[in-house]
């Protein structure tokens, strides 16, 4: 039993505690924000590029259907 927590102390150890309070706001932390932000916005980029390849997809086929069509 004591084992298990030892084990668990160790694990919690080698984790980096996360900062919360004065310790967020560290000379680093905006930088590590810039850097979430701009992976946010590449998300975002690949979202919108995503969403109009399925539009594009949907045109086609809509094109296609009609020109199928009698």
């Amino acid at each position: 039993m004591s084992e298990g927590r030892a084990g668990n102390r160790c694990a919690r150890r080698r984790q980096p505690p996360t900062p919360s309070g004065p310790a967020a706001l560290s000379p680093t932390s905006p930088h590590k924000w810039a850097t979430r932000e701009r992976e946010r916005e590449r998300e975002r980029e690949r979202e919108r590029e995503r969403e109009r390849e399925r539009e594009r997809e949907r045109e086609t086929l809509h094109l296609q259907h009609r020109s199928l069509a009698p």
